[in-house]
């Protein structure tokens, strides 16, 4: 599990002027603790969001303290380019956590036509022990398969988890390809000229 290390941070502490000085606010909440609000050096968060999604596992190592927890939400600004925000769930024994899991499709070019991702994550209660960090869906081992409902998947079977994704949601179709390759194309343009 990806341990994250941060600091406590004072309410007084504004969001604003944090992230100015290099670090990325947030909160943990659960159960059994008291909220902490924390902060986060930049470059570190910046690559723990790149590196994994909402509903992954975490170690937070607050000042020491470890705490087991899922990222529950974050807040990125895509015009600077910068993580604004973390929050956190601690995680306690025999708790059903709300959360989702990202859909990952792979090796696309072995299905036989063109790939149409319908749905990219997939809401589900479970507890600590059942949570998954991804879903991944190969097409390299699928290739004749045209279309996947999340009622298809092994996360929907398991009787540890409950998924709240309706079963009959579609995850992807495979629409078969009737454009010609381009060269073919200005082949047959040619020889209709030619005709003419």
């Amino acid at each position: 599990m990806t341990t994250l290390s941060t600091e406590k941070r004072d309410m007084s502490e504004k969001p604003k002027r944090l992230r100015r000085e290099g670090f990325i606010p947030g909160t943990v909440c659960g159960r059994d603790i008291e909220p902490i609000m924390i902060k986060t050096p930049e470059k570190e968060a910046a690559q723990f969001i790149r590196d994994h999604k909402k509903g992954v596992q975490v170690t937070l190592d607050v000042e020491g303290k470890q705490i087991n927890a899922i990222l529950k939400e974050f807040s990125y600004n895509a015009l600077k380019k910068q993580v604004e925000n973390l929050d956190f769930q601690a995680l306690a024994k025999g708790e059903k956590i709300s959360t989702s899991v990202e859909i990952i499709l792979k090796n696309e070019q072995f299905a036989k036509g063109s790939v149409n991702q319908e749905l990219s994550e997939v809401h589900y209660r479970a507890e600590a022990e059942h949570l998954v960090d991804t879903i991944e869906i190969d097409f390299e081992k699928i290739p004749d398969v045209r279309t996947m409902k999340v009622s298809d998947l092994d996360i929907y079977k398991d009787k540890n988890i409950t998924v709240t994704t309706p079963g009959e949601s579609t995850i992807f179709a495979v629409t078969l390809g009737s454009a010609m390759p381009e060269e073919d194309a200005d082949a047959e343009t040619a020889d209709a000229g030619a005709q003419a």
